[in-house]
């Protein structure tokens, strides 16, 4: 499994680490999309990985303009029987030195085995990991069956470096436009809101992959300028002005969004009736997402004083919380 860390290979085609998967699908042949419901992932046949027999491969990239993430290989059977995990795993230990991470458990009897993964195991390294998961039956997949999958997916740093600067560059301008803004309005909600990709505390690790993450799959997602995160709490998010510049932000005390005024924006208002559920409210710009009880009257108020600016259309959305 050699050149790991530099790409991966689907037949004789070699495709690097840091290809986008536009750039991919053209060294395969195939457009973004292809097999698949979205652009952002393909799926080809594939008739070895690595020195298995194998059924396909599956490409996901944040976008299309985006690097490859993960090539994922469904395994072809040795069999007609039960897969045996060793018949797969034992090779990669070999090459790789033992697994990081193994898990093993036995098939429910209530579940359909091909549905169920009773054998997992990842090998961990700086550039990539390696993952290989094992089916309790074969699994019925485009092409045929699979014994399970082998999983490349590629360090989220490394492959945010080229990104990061433009989105940080991005982030100071905000952070200077918010500095007088025009006009602030600040709604309080019913419980905290969570940041993007940042789960615990903010420790300079996991801000560094917070900023990763972001410049990745959600750009358009800004960190909040100081000065604007300053007048907000867990549980509140703002909307703001700025018109000198021309621009209008929705900003939490993490995450804010940009847009110009009188270009076309579209926010989502939701709000669902209890029902099975207690009900809840939602306003969505895009990647940004704050959230609140049914009802909520800071969604409504804020949903209301979008409306109210060039360009921005609000569609309400209704139902009930089954």
């Amino acid at each position: 499994m050699q050149n790991l860390q530099k790409g991966f290979r689907i037949g004789e085609q070699f495709v690097p680490w840091g290809a986008t998967l536009a750039e991919a699908c053209r060294l395969l042949g195939i457009p973004p999309g292809h097999g698949c419901h979205r652009a952002e992932e393909a799926k080809l046949p594939c008739a070895s990985a690595y020195g298995f027999a194998a059924v396909s491969t599956h490409l996901e990239a944040p976008a299309t303009d985006r690097p490859v993430m993960s090539a994922d290989f469904e395994l072809a059977p040795d069999g007609t029987g039960t897969p045996e995990p060793e018949r797969w795993a034992a090779p990669l230990s070999e090459r790789l030195g033992p697994p990081d991470q193994v898990t093993r458990s036995e098939v429910p009897s209530y579940v359909d085995p091909a549905d169920f993964v009773p054998f997992w195991a990842r090998w961990e390294f700086p550039e990539i990991s390696v993952g290989l998961s094992i089916y309790g039956g074969l699994r019925k997949v485009d092409g045929g069956q699979s014994a399970g999958a082998l999983s490349l997916s590629w360090n989220t740093q490394l492959a945010a470096r080229p990104y990061i600067e433009e989105w940080c560059t991005r982030v100071a301008q905000l952070a200077a436009v918010a500095e007088r803004p025009s006009r602030l309005q600040t709604f309080v909600l019913d419980w905290p809101q969570n940041a993007y990709g940042l789960t615990g505390n903010a420790t300079p690790q996991a801000l560094a992959a917070r900023e990763a993450r972001i410049s990745l799959y959600q750009p358009a997602l800004l960190d909040t300028p100081a000065s604007i995160a300053a007048k907000l709490n867990p549980r509140s998010f703002a909307v703001w002005t700025s018109e000198p510049h021309g621009i209008w932000c929705a900003s939490t005390r993490r995450d804010s969004v940009m847009f110009e005024f009188g270009l076309p924006v579209q926010a989502v208002w939701v709000d669902l009736q209890p029902a099975k559920g207690p009900g809840s409210a939602m306003l969505e710009l895009g990647a940004w997402t704050v959230y609140g009880r049914h009802g909520s009257p800071a969604i409504r108020d804020a949903a209301q004083m979008l409306a109210a600016f060039p360009g921005v259309t609000v569609k309400q959305q209704g139902g009930y919380d089954c």
